[in-house]
């Protein structure tokens, strides 16, 4: 699959798989890890992922939807920008802070938030399309 994983956190990948499945005890997906890798169309996170780091899936043109599981409580700055195939995000029950323009550059039209979030970051606004 060519996932580095180091204390749970996710610290490369040299992998081409289309439909990724992180594994379990995956705590946190670092910055930059799957940035740029255009085959990636979909991906299954474990619930027990907390965090998903800074432009950690920019720039992946061909995936298609993200759902995060209740256990992420944070998706950090630009984590999905410019994942332009992205038409429906289904955020964590969980989740408290969203970073700057996470999913900017995507073509969804709606996301829902969840309650307890505590913190948005510039860019969210400019996502959603009309």
């Amino acid at each position: 699959m060519g996932l580095k994983i180091e204390n749970g956190m996710i610290t490369g990948y040299s992998g081409q798989e289309a439909d990724l499945v992180i594994p379990e005890g995956v705590t946190k997906i670092a910055d930059n890890v799957f940035e740029g890798h255009t085959e990636i169309v979909s991906v299954v996170f474990p619930e027990g992922l907390q965090e998903i780091g800074k432009e950690s899936f920019m720039g992946c043109t061909s995936l298609q939807d993200v759902s995060l599981p209740d256990s992420v409580t944070a998706a950090d700055s630009r984590a999905f920008y410019q994942c332009g195939a992205v038409q429906s995000v289904r955020l964590s029950k969980g989740l408290k802070k969203i970073g700057d323009q996470c999913f900017m550059g995507t073509a969804i039209s709606s996301i829902e938030l969840p309650f307890g979030l505590r913190y948005i970051g510039s860019g969210l606004s400019q996502t959603v399309s009309s």
